[in-house]
């Protein structure tokens, strides 16, 4: 097979994964708050029944998930991204047509589906594409979306105030398709073989220190309870991201204005950006379970900084960029952990299933935060129920590394 020395092409596939994820998660995703606030507005829909969109939207992604990740390596993968990719951006448009709150869930079906298999098609196709610095590669990628999101939020605003949140609909499912179609269709390839190419660094993986030491899983597959443990601190870490979306609720509550809730969330999206880059490189240095455990100690320090120290404003803030390093284990952890688990071979479907359960956990976990507020008028359950769960997560990562030493040591 051929191999440039001088330019591997596992960089342009990155190039394009950066320019989907930025145009799926971080213009069609990060950035619908804006949009819906001027729709609120201007129709008088109560927020919650327009927040119904996002439940909709990730249960349709998490069923329609496995069905659209198989068809992806199984099929045409340029194909099935430029498809799902229009599915997603027409979701976003059609919405400048809606007066109906039934039509806005109606566009959650579409674009739900339409981005359904990226989260699992993503860290996949990179982990095929790079055998060596395959950490720092997910990681780049994965914060594209928060830069994306930072970028475009603004200059969405811009548009509503300039023409009106209707025009500003188009040009959003506009964007998110140019960043989403051309590159799927143009640069994305599903893995190395499938263009006649080795993957980047084949044979010269570094030796990690607390990993596995391979990608092709043990002898034997692993039992349906190592399955269940993975799915665990999956939810775990996917449930605990979610109390982002309360920091303005949680300022307020404990007495600040409501700027400092703002500047809190701004805080957790520097945290998230670097965070990402960290996780992926110390995933590349040093093995998935110690970078995860070491995400552990952090996020449970952020927690034990909202629960302490609330009555300091710039010790908030900085428990608010400790906390963004949970987009970085709910996002980045699950592809590492399955690939190390059960293999190159094998992960794929195993990480699709994981995916799938999970993003329903977390549609119901994203409300189960603010009941338990409403419950007892305080966040301290919330972030007490918090440490607690990334206690669990720390034992349960600590458990499948001593797993995973064995099984190769036995096989």
């Amino acid at each position: 097979m051929k191999n440039s020395h001088k330019f591997h092409r596992a960089w342009l596939v990155l190039v394009a994964t950066m320019l989907i994820y930025a145009g799926s998660m971080g213009v069609m995703m990060n950035s619908m708050g804006v949009l819906f606030s001027a729709i609120i507005e201007d129709k008088g829909f109560r927020a919650g029944d327009l927040s119904l969109y996002y439940t909709i939207r990730s249960l349709c992604s998490s069923f329609a998930m496995p069905f659209t990740t198989k068809l992806f390596f199984k099929k045409n993968a340029k194909t099935v991204m430029g498809v799902m990719g229009t599915i997603a951006s027409a979701g976003v448009v059609m919405m400048s047509l809606f007066n109906d709150l039934w039509q806005w869930y109606f566009a959650a079906v579409l674009v739900g589906v339409g981005t359904s298999c990226i989260m699992v098609v993503v860290p996949v196709v990179l982990n095929n594409w790079f055998h060596k610095r395959n950490g720092f590669a997910v990681g780049l990628t994965m914060s594209a979306s928060g830069v994306a999101g930072a970028v475009f939020s603004p200059i969405l605003a811009g548009f509503i105030s300039a023409l009106g949140w209707r025009q500003a609909a188009v040009v959003m499912g506009f964007v998110g398709f140019c960043l989403i179609v051309p590159p799927g269709l143009f640069l994305l390839v599903a893995s190395p073989e499938k263009v006649g190419c080795r993957p980047y660094g084949e044979g010269e993986a570094e030796q990690v220190k607390g990993a596995s030491g391979g990608r092709g899983g043990p002898r034997t597959q692993p039992g349906g309870y190592i399955f269940v443990l993975g799915l665990l601190v999956g939810i775990i870490a996917s449930g605990i991201v979610q109390f982002n979306n309360q920091l303005p609720t949680f300022a307020k509550s404990v007495g600040y204005a409501g700027t400092v809730g703002a500047l809190l969330t701004s805080c957790c999206m520097v945290g998230n950006l670097g965070g990402k880059l960290v996780f992926g490189l110390l995933n590349d240095r040093v093995g998935i379970y110690s970078a995860c455990r070491l995400y552990l100690l952090v996020i449970g320090s952020a927690l034990a900084g909202f629960l302490f120290l609330s009555g300091t404003q710039a010790a908030l803030c900085v428990a608010a960029v400790l906390f963004g390093s949970a987009y970085s284990l709910g996002a980045m952890s699950h592809s590492f952990l399955f690939l190390d688990l059960y293999g190159a071979e094998s992960y794929r479907d195993k990480l699709s299933q994981m995916q799938a359960i999970n993003g329903i956990a977390s549609a119901f976990l994203s409300a189960a935060i603010p009941y338990m507020y409403d419950a007892t008028g305080s966040f301290r359950i919330v972030f007490l129920c918090g440490l607690s769960l990334c206690c669990v997560a720390f034992l349960i990562y600590t458990y499948l590394n001593r797993y995973s030493r064995r099984q190769r040591a036995e096989g």
